[in-house]
């Protein structure tokens, strides 16, 4: 390969063939660094085609590093290298160990990239490459499963049909219910035991997952090869999937979390690919964004941090309080129709005060005008006591931070579907007009409301597309077929129907 160095040194960057094991080869650009010699490499395997990052500028300094994107098995310039089930981990086992036997490498090779680019490093670390020495994988995990795919039991349709090239929909929507299927997907994916080397996971409150990613960390903290477990790191700012590190999110600006990822990748390859002594090691193992405070917190263990918990019930008139209930309660009803469901807002922080609120089919609930901060650091959850007309139908629930000036800036939401009511295993139909206890999962959050906000709930019963409609039918439910029903939904409160919201804070 010695003839590769003047050749290398001349270009911008070199289409690489790389040979897999079974025969196949895969697709990849190499950028060499500068001065050309022995560096380390950074690798970047992706499905989204290694020829968008040509003419841009660098991704990591050419003074430190080389660096090389392969595009995956059976995308783009490895299209006809595909093979249906092949284990896209060996394919990165196999570019790892190829890249260190080449002239150029000094045989450290560190993995990068988010989401697809994420979850293949996992999958390549899975298989401990001997040459791999660390992992940034951001805005995905590992351990997928149901809850990757069905949110409260309801269908994750935007987001599964928008990454439909890495999943078979047909099968996903067969098994609607968290069954022996999604119990081995799960445990297959259940590998935090064989990681080896040290990563730094990214990720945000507005990302896809952002629950599945504090899990993951917490078991690679607890269960990868002891030699790497307090090296971990985990950044959790108020990104959405696509806005990590990015000043807007929607349309709010979050000024004071840019910068801090970029810092963090360069301390975390100059240290594991350079050896330099960049301070990275004496980050904590957590750092997250507080939002409303616009500030980063360090902690050493997320489930442990909000160890308190808040409280506040829906009560009539559209309120939300904290008080003890009067002798008075109420029911509050609205109309879902299948056919015209509530849309759902882009990710990140929407004002939904128009879009949404005004509807007739949604429920708000707001609090006082809060005269103290008011802080989440943890799970959030509303506990909704319903009745429907109909054996099914969903419950949708948005958390908004209302501004003074009328604002409501959506900040969380969660779905549940009624026939999942007790169980995600054991689907069964309601009685119509029976009251259930409904709980509705709005995920993990770091969120200050401020004083002169207030805090608000919108209840209903969609928000499509984001996820499937219910036809309240109690029929089949993938794909929904026929116009459905419309549903007479109610919502209880009460000291006998205490609905309310529930969060941890520290």
């Amino acid at each position: 390969m010695g003839a590769l160095f003047p050749l290398a040194a001349q270009l911008s960057y070199q289409q690489l063939s790389i040979p897999m094991r079974d025969g196949q080869q895969l697709a990849a650009d190499f950028y060499p660094g500068r001065p050309f010699s022995r560096k380390p490499t950074i690798l970047i395997q992706t499905p989204y085609n290694k020829n968008l990052y040509r003419g841009q500028n660098p991704l990591f300094s050419p003074d430190k590093y080389h660096v090389v994107i392969v595009d995956l098995r059976g995308f783009y310039g490895s299209l006809a290298a595909a093979v249906p089930g092949y284990d896209l981990g060996l394919d990165g086992y196999d570019c790892v160990e190829w890249i260190a036997k080449q002239a150029w490498s000094d045989g450290k090779i560190g993995t990068y990239g988010g989401s697809a680019l994420g979850v293949i490093q996992f999958q390549t670390a899975k298989h401990a490459p001997p040459h791999l020495v660390c992992a940034m994988p951001a805005i995905g995990n590992f351990k997928r499963g149901y809850s990757n795919f069905y949110c409260g039991g309801d269908y994750r349709k935007e987001n599964t049909e928008s990454h439909s090239q890495f999943c078979d929909i047909p099968t996903v929507l067969s098994h609607p219910s968290q069954d022996d299927y999604w119990m081995s997907y799960e445990a297959e994916n259940d590998y935090a035991d064989r990681i080896t080397v040290p990563m730094l996971l990214v990720s945000g409150w507005f990302d896809h997952f952002p629950a599945e990613v504090i899990r993951d960390f917490h078991d690679l903290k607890s269960n990868s090869d002891p030699g790497v477990r307090n090296r971990h790191k985990l950044v959790f700012g108020p990104w959405t999937h696509t806005g990590v590190n990015q000043i807007r999110q929607g349309q709010l600006l979050f000024p004071q979390a840019v910068g801090l990822v970029d810092q963090m990748t360069d301390e975390f390859f100059d240290l594991y690919l350079l050896g330099l002594p960049t301070g990275y090691e004496s980050h904590p193992p957590i750092q997250f964004f507080q939002m409303g405070d616009n500030a980063w917190i360090a902690t050493d263990d997320w489930y442990a941090y909000g160890g308190r918990e808040g409280g506040l019930y829906l009560k009539p008139r559209g309120r939300l309080r904290r008080t003890s209930w009067p002798s008075t309660s109420a029911v509050s009803s609205f109309q879902y129709d299948p056919g015209n469901p509530a849309s759902s807002s882009e990710d990140g922080p929407w004002d939904i005060s128009e879009s949404t609120e005004k509807r007739g089919d949604v429920l708000v609930f707001s609090s006082d005008v809060l005269n103290a901060p008011l802080k989440m650091q943890g799970g959030v959850r509303a506990v909704l006591f319903v009745s429907s007309s109909c054996p099914d139908t969903d419950f949708s629930v948005r958390l908004c931070d209302v501004y003074p000036g009328g604002r409501s800036m959506q900040m969380a939401q969660g779905i549940h579907r009624l026939r999942y009511r007790d169980s995600l295993s054991q689907p069964q139909l309601a009685t119509p007009g029976q009251v259930y206890e409904v709980t509705v999962d709005l995920g993990e959050l770091a969120m200050t409301f401020l004083p002169g906000h207030r805090l608000r709930l919108d209840i209903t019963s969609s928000s499509y597309p984001k996820f499937e409609k219910n036809l309240n039918d109690g029929g089949p439910m993938y794909p929904p077929a026929g116009p459905g029903v419309v549903a007479r939904n109610s919502l209880y409160q009460s000291i006998l129907y205490p609905s309310g919201l529930v969060w941890e804070y520290h």
